[in-house]
């Protein structure tokens, strides 16, 4: 079933559970790179299963580069999807969710890189993190 239609036939709740039920088993893989949604984060217990579990990194974006990137798949979308404001939407889910991205030590402002400027900017954080682990020990 699509996180859409979840949304549809369940509602928000239902999905925000499944969706913890998900992080929690996907956090108990070894050498797993999860990419979650950015309302996962939100939830106290999935942002910290996640760090817990490994290196974290917030990928954030400005609203303009996440309505360039959503475009025509806005619908697959259920917190976006129906609103006529597309941008002002995605401003007020940005403002809802920042004091729980606050939280994660780390971030990357992705709205003018490419994937593969993602990529190096994720890989640079991770060797950062290893050579201050390492310092430490």
């Amino acid at each position: 079933m699509s996180v859409r239609e979840v949304f549809a036939k369940q509602g928000e709740i239902a999905f925000r559970e499944l969706e913890k039920r998900v992080v929690r088993d996907a956090c108990a893989l070894d050498d797993a790179v999860i990419a979650a949604g950015g309302g996962a984060v939100v939830d106290d217990e999935n942002r910290e299963a996640l760090s817990d579990g490994g290196f974290m990194v917030c990928l954030v974006a400005s609203p303009e580069a996440v309505v360039r990137r959503v475009g025509p798949s806005v619908d697959d979308r259920p917190m976006l999807a129906g609103h006529s404001d597309l941008l002002g939407r995605i401003r007020e889910l940005q403002a809802e969710r920042e004091p729980a991205y606050a939280r994660i030590p780390r971030r990357i402002d992705t709205s003018d890189l490419s994937i593969g400027q993602v990529v190096d900017a994720i890989e640079a954080a991770v060797d950062a993190a290893a050579r201050s682990q390492g310092a430490c020990s």
